[in-house]
């Protein structure tokens, strides 16, 4: 990925984000990670580093909704963002937990969602952003593919 370019040598739209929930254990929270549209295979890939060829690939058909969320949203939602927010509250860091649970803090910390649906049961990726200049321009098109969907994916409840 270029300075001035979103995608990658393989012409992928790509950005960087860290890791917060939702990802397997051996992907590390708090972890930089590198996300890719891969529009051809119709694939989101998750991917530690750029040298390796492990990630994890979630079809784009799967994902129901991305959506931007702050940490108020988080602890609102119901069974995903309490599990996030479990997640966050019992993990190592407790600096980040004061500073994501705080409720008169200055700066508000933005996180994107990513909800999709597995084995019928409604799963997210969390993520927060890496400093990446393009996750915007990523984020507006995978959410344009979702809304294109053919059959998305309903959920009951």
């Amino acid at each position: 990925m270029g300075l001035f370019s979103s995608k990658n040598k393989d012409g992928n739209l790509e950005t960087k984000m860290i890791h917060i929930a939702g990802l397997p254990d051996n992907y590390g929270k708090y972890a930089f990670m590198h996300l890719i549209i891969d529009e051809n295979a119709g694939i989101l890939q998750f991917k530690k580093s750029l040298k390796t060829d492990e990630c994890v690939n979630l079809a784009i058909s799967k994902i129901t909704k991305c959506e931007t969320i702050t940490e108020e949203k988080i602890k609102e939602n119901s069974g995903i963002g309490r599990a996030i927010v479990g997640g966050l509250l019992f993990g190592g860091a407790g600096a980040v937990v004061g500073a994501v649970t705080a409720k008169d803090k200055k700066k508000k910390e933005y996180f994107k969602c990513i909800t999709y649906i597995s084995n019928n049961e409604e799963k997210a990726v969390v993520m927060k952003d890496g400093g990446d200049l393009h996750s915007v321009k990523f984020f507006n098109r995978l959410s344009d593919l979702i809304s294109k969907q053919d059959n998305p994916v309903s959920v009951d409840l």
